[in-house]
């Protein structure tokens, strides 16, 4: 990815399920999941498993690894690493 040039990159996530992990606001965890994968993809470029259009019902990865710190926000940037290394092996 050319990152000399302005880039939009937009990630829609319209639910997010996850067990395990406690109770948490599920819009907030979306939203801040949305952010987080954002900021991979400006900072690492598209993984090798997505194209520029890409819609999933659903994504499974190897588990879940999150140290339980910063709530929702945490959660999510956990998860987004998560599912960033899913789709770039």
């Amino acid at each position: 990815m050319d990152l000399s040039r302005q880039v939009r990159i937009d990630i829609s996530i319209d639910r997010v399920s996850i067990e395990g992990f406690g109770r948490h606001d599920e819009f907030a965890l979306s939203l801040a999941l949305q952010r987080n994968l954002s900021r991979l993809v400006t900072e690492r470029g598209l993984p090798g498993g997505w194209s520029t259009d890409v819609t999933r019902a659903d994504v499974r990865s190897a588990p879940l690894t999150w140290d339980g710190r910063g709530g929702d926000e945490g959660l999510a940037a956990a998860l987004a690493r998560q599912i960033y290394a899913t789709f770039a092996s």
